[in-house]
């Protein structure tokens, strides 16, 4: 296996295969590794998570892991990889998305994020799941990105910051004053529905558009500098499986011109879910997890 693996990564440049990648912890029965549910209250709604609970007394590092729209992808091989490095994962639902109660909506989405982060950092909530709260990293993939990086435009004290295909809207905005463009977003959005309520493919289309200029993030990128951040991005695929690898490039260099950011990227050949590159993003992630200041 692990040759298998190390010949896999030899295709990516400067990554390692970490210990946590193709070893489990030893086993602790005082502190075993876990996977507990959880259930969030969001402005009155409850939301259906669950945390991977590191072995060991901790307190734990600690990722709040954050899926797309409508989040078919949830990373759950990071989160496990991510554990057996010694990091606890948050993962949960947005209001009125897979069964959790609720409205959906992309604002709804962001003040769900907080919403989390704050239940993380809470004293007691940390003494009972094993958080260390001053080393809280925020991780998204695809809307999960747009979402971390609302987030971290928000906090301070964050340990660090991944996007993982991040989407943006104002540059997904860009093309919708063509009649065609729309119509083909509104479909592709359709598709995704069965795990949303509370909104309509064209109510979300709707938000995007109103809130496009606002909704940049690069615009964030000041924000961004201010904690370590590892950015991943796709340049193939087709229709909702295309990469935003080029946004995800541009975003690397604003963040990158703020002085003092400390900015890693892999912008990879591969599709926005990373398909053939989970092993690779799982490692990159671990590796860099494990150089975070401690």
């Amino acid at each position: 296996m692990l040759r298998l693996l190390t010949a896999l990564l030899l295709a990516t440049p400067a990554l390692a295969v970490p210990a946590a990648l193709v070893t489990d912890p030893p086993m602790n029965a005082a502190y075993p590794a876990d996977l507990m549910p959880l259930l969030i209250a969001s402005h009155g709604a409850n939301m259906n998570g669950r945390i991977y609970l590191a072995e060991g007394k901790g307190p734990h590092p600690t990722m709040l892991l954050l899926h797309g729209f409508p989040g078919v992808e949830q990373n759950g091989d990071v989160a496990q990889a991510a554990r057996r490095a010694g990091w606890n994962v948050i993962l949960f639902h947005y209001r009125g998305a897979w069964g959790s109660q609720g409205a959906f909506s992309i604002h709804n989405a962001i003040d769900d994020t907080q919403v989390v982060l704050d239940w993380a950092r809470d004293p007691a909530n940390a003494a009972k799941y094993r958080i260390d709260p001053k080393r809280i990293v925020v991780a998204g993939h695809s809307m999960g990105g747009f979402m971390t990086v609302q987030t971290a435009a928000h906090n301070t004290g964050l340990a660090g910051v991944i996007l993982i295909d991040a989407w943006n809207p104002a540059a997904s905005a860009a093309g919708l004053s063509n009649p065609q463009a729309q119509a083909a977003i509104v479909a592709g959005l359709a598709e995704s529905m069965p795990p949303i309520s509370g909104i309509t493919a064209q109510g979300l289309l709707g938000e995007m558009a109103a809130n496009a200029a606002g909704w940049n993030n690069e615009a964030q990128a000041p924000a961004l500098a201010k904690a370590p951040l590892l950015i991943f991005g796709g340049t193939t695929g087709s229709g909702g499986s295309t990469g935003f690898g080029t946004v995800n490039a541009a975003l690397a260099k604003s963040v990158e011109a703020v002085p003092g950011a400390k900015v890693t990227s892999y912008i990879w050949p591969t599709d926005h879910y990373l398909s053939d590159h989970r092993v690779a993003l799982s490692a990159a992630i671990v590796e860099w997890l494990q150089r975070l200041p401690r």
